[in-house]
Order: C-alpha cells, then structure tokens, then sequence
C-alpha cells in the first residue's frame, strides 16, 4: 500500500533525525543534562537553552515517528487484507518484510564494517561477535554493541523485533481488542519504568530504555491509528483539534527536559504529540495544487528513501560537512553546508533505493508469487 502523505512524514522524521544529528557534529558538547539541587536542568548561557530547547534538539523524535508510521501501514495492510477474506500468513509477512528492510541494512552494515574498521571485523573475537549480533539484529539488547559499526542501526533491531511480536499484537487484538492491547502496551511500558532502577546493570540504559517491550506502545499507537482510519473514526475527533493537541504536546515536550521531574515524559509527550499531528495531516484536504507543487513532490522523493538515508547518513556526515570548509556558526554559512550535505546523501539515498532497495522488494514478490503457484500446482 503506498500514500503520498506518509512519504511526507517519513520526510519530516529523516530530516529531523538528520538536523539532530548534525546538531551534535556542530556543537559536540551542547548537551545539557545535569540538574541543579531544586531539579531545573542548568544552563550555563543563554546559547545552551536556545540549543537544548531548539526543534532540532529533539530531532530525535523523528524515530518515534517512524515507529508510529510502521505500525499504522503494517496494521492497515493487515486489516485491509482481512476486508478481501486473507488470512494473516506469518510466512508472507516475514518474507515481506526481510525483503524490504533486510538485504539494504546488509549492505549498509557490510560497507561500514571493512570501510571503518578494514579486516578487524574478520580477525578479532570481539569484532566478529560484535558484527554478528547485528547481523542476527539483536546487537540493541547490549549497550556494548548498542551503537557500535553505526549508531543508527540500533532502531533497525528494534523494528525488526516489532515485527517477531505482530502475531502477537494480533492475538491480544482478538482478544482484548486494539485499544486495550494500547493501554497494556503503555502499562507495560511505564512498569518497565519504574523497575528501572532493579534491572541488571549489565543491560545498560540505552538497551533497557528503548528495548522492544518499552516501545511497544509507540507502534502499537500507529496500530490504533490505523484501525481508527479504516473504520473511518478518529482518535482526536475534529482536525483542528488533533492540531492543537499536537502543538501543546510538541510545546511540553521541549519544556518537560528542565526539569527531573518532567524528563520521564519527554518520549510519551513527543509520541502523543506526533500521533496527532499524524491524525490531523491524514484528514489535511490536499487538492492538486498541494500534490503538485515542488516542496510535497521533493518531500515524496525523500520520503521514498528515507530508509536508505537512514541507513547511511550518520557515519560520514562529519565529513561531509568537513569536507565543505570550516567557516564556524556563521547561520549563512551552516545553513548552506547542510543543505548541500543533505542534497549529497539524498542524491546516493535515492540511487540505493533504485538499485537496491525496490530490485530487493521485487525479488520478494517473485519469490511468494512462484511459491503461491507451486502451492496451487499440487493441489
């Protein structure tokens, strides 16, 4: 299934992620995470709270958002294909998405591996162990190899992950229904919380943090969505008020970090806040004129491949940027520096997805078209 929008907000979550990412290439130490004794988070200038609080700073968000858009389209593929009388295959849908996601991750942990790290990754124990628990796509279990190879590929795991528990998600839904599987997954997500402080600490914070069962319910906020969508209900009810929910979440989202008490909500505040903006750009009326137009046609490309942007953007994008001159903060001069540095890394996105992305979404098909013909040849 393929909407326009949607390729409009993976647009929006891939430049997000690329804007934080630059963030932190541009200015390595803005991060500001220490909190003074009454719990207000210390900023030592006016510059750190502008770049502690900027948009961009929660650029990070752009993976909740993904997360969202994956459980919507894969939950309403699975619904649309029970209205034509499917019955879910775990087979297919495996096979659909290994085919998707697999063989250009792949590739792009292959190129990474021996372009970073040369025959290391072929010699040493600790190397070997390291590329294969991202091959197996469990190297997010660990904090040791959490952001080894490329600091992005830990969502690729976890996405992976997602789709193992599916079958899952669909049984609880038959049972319970998909707004109560909605408000266990946020349950569980808030225990894992408050457990926190007894896990071992060899799992670490990033592994336990974002492990597959604390955002479940992001995904499965996609898969509400989308179960509302195609029964054409909606969660917020009128667009304008899915509107100004989303801006009040995005507007206590970048508050919630000043405080201790308030840093826990910061993901939760950025999920309510994208899941409705979702709802409200879903039912946006968009005539010729939008559809048309150069920006929504640029942003359909990116888009298309933000998969292979994702893929291969962080590790170079310091040299990229390098590569163009250091001429400091002067705003002309970054902005300028961005934009041709994200023009590269689409132009290489979008050949990747050419090339290797859709032959390997083709070679899929073939293979569950000739399977589903040999099934019906013996029959």
């Amino acid at each position: 299934m393929h909407l326009d929008r949607i390729d409009i907000l993976r647009a929006f979550a891939i430049i997000l992620v690329f804007l934080y990412h630059a963030q932190i290439i541009l200015f390595p130490t803005y991060k500001i995470d220490s909190f003074d004794p009454q719990g207000i988070l210390e900023f030592a200038s006016t510059r750190d709270a502008l770049l502690n609080l900027s948009p961009v700073a929660f650029g990070w968000s752009g993976v909740q958002l993904f997360l969202i858009i994956s459980g919507f389209l894969i939950h309403l593929g699975y619904l649309r294909g029970v209205d034509k009388g499917r019955i879910f295959s775990g087979r297919e849908f495996f096979s659909k998405r290994f085919w998707r996601i697999y063989p250009p991750y792949v590739l792009a942990l292959l190129f990474f591996c021996f372009a970073i790290q040369g025959g290391r990754y072929l010699t040493r124990p600790d190397r070997i162990a390291d590329l294969a628990s991202h091959l197996f796509l469990v190297h997010n279990l660990s904090d040791t190899t959490f952001f080894t190879i490329n600091p992005a590929f830990w969502s690729i795991a976890l996405e992976a992950q997602l789709y193992v528990i599916f079958p899952i998600l669909l049984l609880l839904r038959k049972k319970l229904g998909i707004a109560r599987v909605l408000i266990g997954t946020v349950l569980l997500a808030i225990l894992l919380g408050l457990i926190k402080p007894f896990a071992s600490p060899s799992i670490g914070d990033n592994a336990y943090g974002t492990s597959v069962f604390a955002f479940w319910y992001i995904w499965c906020a996609g898969a509400f969505l989308a179960e509302r969508f195609h029964t054409g209900k909606t969660i917020f009810g009128q667009r304008r008020t899915a509107l100004l929910i989303s801006m009040m979440s995005f507007t206590l989202m970048t508050f919630s970090i000043c405080t201790k008490a308030t840093a826990p909500f910061t993901v939760p505040l950025s999920v309510l806040a994208w899941i409705s903006f979702f709802e409200w750009f879903l039912y946006f009326p968009l005539n010729e004129r939008h559809t048309r137009s150069i920006p929504f046609r640029a942003g359909v490309v990116i888009g298309l491949c933000s998969y292979s942007i994702y893929l291969f953007h962080q590790p170079y994008l310091r040299s990229i940027m390098r590569f163009f001159g250091d001429y400091g903060f002067f705003p002309a001069a970054v902005m300028i520096k961005l934009a041709v540095s994200f023009a590269i890394i689409v132009l290489l996105s979008y050949s990747l997805y050419v090339f290797v992305e859709l032959p390997s979404i083709a070679i899929g098909a073939k293979r569950r078209a000739a399977r589903k013909n040999r099934a019906i040849a013996e029959a």
